[in-house]
């Protein structure tokens, strides 16, 4: 044996850069491993953006709604989704949305009702709008309700999912 094979070359000095990820690699809390995997996944982020939404509405219902859901409209029994439009009684474009009125008629034949919209006049639709009072969660006094007809509007028929069989708004 020659005192060469007897050294060793010293071994080579651990790569910084990978000591430094396997350290945060174990220091990351499991909350944050999960999060960081959670953000690659796109189809995951857009349903909880979609979850936290629906939990909004209903947290903020009353609010949302923009009739009373216990309020009676016997003129609108069962009566079909109001129509937005972007056109005004004229046929011009318009860059905010609106509605047509409601028109009850009925069939002289079958004698059947039917709601048509009225295209000679057009409510443009409020962001915020001031509607029937409400008791947000049972303990503010409110009347803002959010997508109400303008203020020239003289009834307001803006039933976004039709009415019931009482004349109830069902959205």
């Amino acid at each position: 044996m020659t005192i060469d094979s007897l050294t060793r070359e010293a071994p080579a000095p651990p790569d910084i850069e990978s000591d430094v990820e396997d350290t945060r690699l174990t220091v990351t809390p499991q909350w944050k491993l999960v999060w960081w995997r959670f953000k690659k996944h796109r189809i995951a982020v857009v349903s909880a953006v979609v979850l936290v939404l629906l939990y909004l509405v209903a947290a903020f219902a009353d609010l949302v709604a923009p009739q009373d859901p216990n309020a009676i409209n016997g003129s609108y029994r069962l009566a079909p989704p109001t129509t937005i439009t972007f056109f005004d009684p004229d046929g011009e474009f318009t860059f905010w949305p609106g509605v047509n009125p409601l028109r009850l008629e009925r069939d002289s034949n079958t004698l059947r009702l039917s709601y048509l919209p009225d295209t000679s006049i057009w409510y443009p639709i409020e962001l915020i709008g001031r509607g029937p009072s409400y008791m947000l969660w049972g303990v503010v006094p409110m009347d803002l309700h959010f997508l109400r007809l303008g203020g020239q509007a003289t009834d307001q028929t803006f039933f976004l999912l039709g009415t019931d069989r009482l004349g109830r708004d069902e959205f």
